[in-house]
Parts: C-alpha cells; sequence; structure tokens
C-alpha cells in the first residue's frame, strides 16, 4: 500500500493516470479522504451516477466509530471545533474566511431558523447595508459577492 497527497491541481492527473491501469492488472484503486472544499475530485467522483462510476462509494462518518475507535466523550470534546462536521460528519464545509469567526455566522444562521424578528428597516433611524465584490483574479478565487444588513433593535437615542 502506499499512500500518496497530491495538490488539487495535480488530483484530476492522479485519478487519470491510476485508472489506466484497470485493463492492464485489473488493480484496486482505494481512494480516501476527508471533505474538503466543495468541488473537488472526491465530490465529483460522489456525484457520478451509480451506472457509469468505477469506485464502490462507502461514506463513513464519526458514529462508524463510536465506542470503537472514539468515545462519546472524544466526540463530545471534538464537536467544540469549527471543523468537526467536515473532519467528522462528511461535510463539504468550503474554506473558512477570516472575516467572520464561524461561532458569529452559527449564531445568525440560529437567529434567522429560530425566526426572530428582523427589524423593520422602513421605521429605522440607522441602516447599515454593504456589498462587497471578489473578482477573483487569483488562480486560486473563485468571484464571489457578500451582501451585509446590519440587525439591531432600533435605536432609542438619535445620532448626530
Amino acid at each position: 500500500m502506499r499512500l500518496i497527497f497530491f495538490p488539487p491541481g495535480q488530483q484530476q492527473d492522479a485519478r487519470d493516470v491510476s485508472e489506466r491501469y484497470i485493463a492492464k492488472s485489473n488493480p484496486w484503486i482505494v481512494m480516501v479522504s476527508t471533505p474538503n472544499a466543495p468541488e473537488s475530485l472526491f465530490e465529483k467522483v460522489e456525484r457520478e451516477p451509480e451506472e457509469t462510476c468505477l469506485y464502490k462509494r462507502l461514506f463513513l462518518d464519526y458514529t462508524y466509530g463510536l465506542d470503537r475507535i472514539y468515545t462519546r466523550g472524544e466526540v463530545e470534546k471534538a464537536k467544540a471545533s469549527p471543523s468537526f462536521e467536515r473532519e467528522y460528519n462528511l461535510k463539504y464545509l468550503g474554506k473558512v474566511g477570516n472575516v467572520f469567526h464561524t461561532l458569529d455566522i452559527e449564531a445568525a444562521i440560529c437567529t434567522q431558523q429560530e425566526g426572530q424578528e428582523m427589524m423593520d428597516w422602513s421605521t429605522s433611524t440607522r441602516v447599515g447595508r454593504s456589498m462587497g465584490i471578489d473578482v477573483a483574479w487569483g488562480d486560486t478565487s473563485k468571484f464571489a459577492i457578500v451582501i451585509t444588513q446590519y440587525h439591531a433593535a432600533k435605536a432609542e437615542a438619535s445620532y448626530h
């Protein structure tokens, strides 16, 4: 067995080279990974139709190792990590940026899911909205637009 880690730019080439041996030697090709950024080689293989995919796909989240290789206490401790869902629960989370802390993002999602009333902007004394654009000029960047709206209770005092 040989373990090899390929950078994203070489992953498809590694797959192509490995699969060339299928007719030559009837090999076992095993790919194992933790989900990372969306649109990676593994996600592409996962989306292939069952009837045409060359691989038997196994999805083993942390529950398969619970009380075997992980204790329940270890899993509870690991759940405090922002990377738990990716590392233990097979979730593609994408890349975590450094503008918003992951706990703040989770709090915003929970606020929306719990149905907490949003501020009525038509009667607000202060409105905070912004939009940012990343035009993706770098080799690894993708185009993105982010729109934000300040969420707070109505201001009691006047602002000058």
